[in-house]
C-alpha cells in the first residue's frame, strides 16, 4: 500500500498551519509590538521636565495660578505660561487629590507641533476596560498594565467656553503599542476636558481668550472680566 501520497498531504497541511502561525505571529508584532512612534523615553520625559524652569510655586491647581494673577490688579488682560515642570506639577497635585485617575507619577513634555508628550505609571486601568464592548483579550491586556509606565500623545484644542477638544493617540505601554484600544481612552479625555473646564469656570472674573502650545511650554490668556 503507498502511503506517499497521505504524507504529502500531512506535510503540507504541517507547512501551511506553520505559514498562519508565522503570519499571525508577525501581525501580532506589528499590532502590539512594533514601536512605530518617536516617543521619548522616560529619560528624556525627565530630562526635558529637569530642564525647564518652574513658576507656579508650588500651586495645586490652574484655578491657583490664574487666581494669583487676578488678584494682582493693575490690568484687564493676562498671559500665563506654563511650562513641562509646571504642567507636571500641576498634574500630579490634581492626581494625588483625585481618586478615580488611574495613573500616577507624571511627566509631560509640550512640543513644537502643538501636540503634549505624556507618561505615567498605570494605577488602575479597570474602569475604562470593564465593560461589555471591550473584547476579552484587549481587557486582560489592559488589566496586567497596573504598574506599568504608559506612554501617549495629547491633542488638546480650546473651542471656546472654557471647553476643550482632547484626543489620546500613539498610546504605548511598555514597549506594547495599543492602536486598536484608542477608542477606550475616548472617556478619559471627557473627564480631562471636564476637569479643565470646571477649574476655569470656578475662577469667574477671568475669560480664557487664547491657549497656545509651543515647544517646552504651554501658554493661555484671558481677560478679568467685573
Amino acid at each position: 500500500m503507498n502511503n506517499s501520497g497521505k504524507t504529502n498531504g500531512c506535510l503540507i497541511a504541517v507547512i501551511v498551519t506553520l505559514i498562519i502561525f508565522i503570519i499571525a505571529a508577525a501581525a501580532v508584532y506589528f499590532v502590539f509590538f512594533l514601536d512605530r512612534s518617536e516617543m521619548p523615553d522616560v529619560k528624556e520625559f525627565i530630562s526635558e521636565v529637569e530642564a525647564s524652569e518652574r513658576t507656579t510655586d508650588n500651586n495645586s491647581s490652574i484655578t491657583d495660578v490664574i487666581k494669583i494673577q487676578t488678584d494682582k490688579g493693575g490690568s484687564s488682560k493676562i498671559n500665563i505660561v506654563l511650562t513641562n515642570a509646571d504642567l507636571t506639577a500641576l498634574a500630579n497635585d490634581t492626581v494625588d487629590s483625585n481618586d478615580n485617575i488611574p495613573f500616577e507619577d507624571l511627566l509631560f513634555n509640550c512640543n513644537s507641533d502643538k501636540t503634549i508628550d505624556v507618561t505615567g505609571v498605570v494605577t488602575d486601568l479597570s474602569v475604562y476596560v470593564d465593560s461589555p464592548d471591550v473584547p476579552a483579550l484587549i481587557g486582560t491586556l489592559l488589566s496586567s498594565a497596573n504598574g506599568k509606565r504608559i506612554y501617549a500623545t495629547i491633542y488638546i484644542n480650546y473651542i471656546g467656553g472654557n471647553e476643550f477638544d482632547i484626543d489620546i493617540q500613539n498610546i504605548k505601554i511598555g514597549k506594547m503599542t495599543l492602536p486598536i484600544i484608542q477608542s477606550i481612552f475616548d472617556p478619559m479625555t471627557n473627564d480631562i476636558a471636564d476637569m479643565l473646564k470646571d477649574q476655569l469656570d470656578t475662577q469667574e472674573n477671568f475669560e480664557m481668550q487664547d491657549f497656545i502650545i509651543e515647544e517646552n511650554q504651554l501658554s493661555f490668556s484671558g481677560i478679568i472680566t467685573e
